[in-house]
């Protein structure tokens, strides 16, 4: 588990797989965020009783401990972290409903859309219009 990181350009990734983490990490640093990280959902809410303060969350949906739709509830029960913007990241069948039921502000399928997870990273955590910024990524 990451130290807790409080910033307007920080992202935290909830995802069970070590590979995915590492994925996202690397796309979102690349951009110049900072990614704390969780393997499940208990996880991510210490990260967040602790001082965490994303400006965006990246939730799967199948980790064990506490899964994505149990971590979304927790978070929704606490008034203080439910404002944080919340991106549905899963292969899980039937997301648009998932993601409908919990409310997200965005939903992604796996495997990635480098492309379309960065403009959300940037309309969420930068306020800005992701087509008026420029990037040297490849993806």
């Amino acid at each position: 588990m990451q130290a807790a990181h409080s910033s307007q350009k920080t992202i935290l990734v909830i995802d069970d797989k070590p590979t995915n983490r590492d994925s996202l990490r690397s796309l979102f640093t690349a951009a110049g965020f900072t990614v704390a990280e969780a393997s499940d959902g208990l996880e991510a809410l210490s990260l967040l009783y602790r001082g965490l303060r994303p400006c965006l969350i990246v939730l799967d949906l199948e980790m064990p401990v506490m899964d994505g739709e149990e971590f979304r509830r927790a978070q929704m029960a606490h008034s203080e972290y439910r404002a944080i913007p919340v991106v549905l990241f899963s292969a899980a069948p039937g997301l648009e409903q998932i993601a409908k039921r919990l409310q997200v502000a965005a939903y992604a399928s796996k495997p990635a859309d480098a492309a379309g997870l960065l403009a959300l990273a940037w309309r969420h955590c930068l306020k800005a219009d992701p087509s008026t910024l420029t990037s040297q990524l490849i993806v």
